[in-house]
């Protein structure tokens, strides 16, 4: 039996300054400005600056904007947060953003 995967060819994740990354999983093309811990951060994520993400689950292409706080957050692919800054849900019963949304 072979198994065929599909390769994507993105640079490697992105740390800059003032960024802090404990007990992660982070894919690479993620563009990380902010403090992430226990979190998976999927291809392509953009973590903005002073963002605070703990105990979440990021998929490709999602956006956090500057200055928001996540706790126990799954956000599908492509969906944002811009408006509400706050988002905090519970470690039996995560917040979910779906796919495309903006919040």
């Amino acid at each position: 039996m072979r198994f065929r995967t599909i390769t994507n060819d993105t640079p490697p994740a992105k740390y800059l300054t003032g960024s802090d990354v404990r007990k992660s999983i982070v894919a690479n093309g993620a563009m990380i400005n902010g403090t992430v811990e226990n979190s998976i951060i999927g291809r392509d994520v953009v973590i903005g600056s002073g963002a605070v993400v703990k105990n979440c689950i990021l998929m490709s292409g999602a956006i956090v904007s500057p200055g928001a706080v996540l706790e126990n957050v799954i956000m599908d692919k492509t969906s944002k947060v811009q408006r509400q800054l706050n988002l905090k849900g519970d470690s039996y019963t995560p917040l979910y953003i779906k796919e495309g949304d903006v919040v």
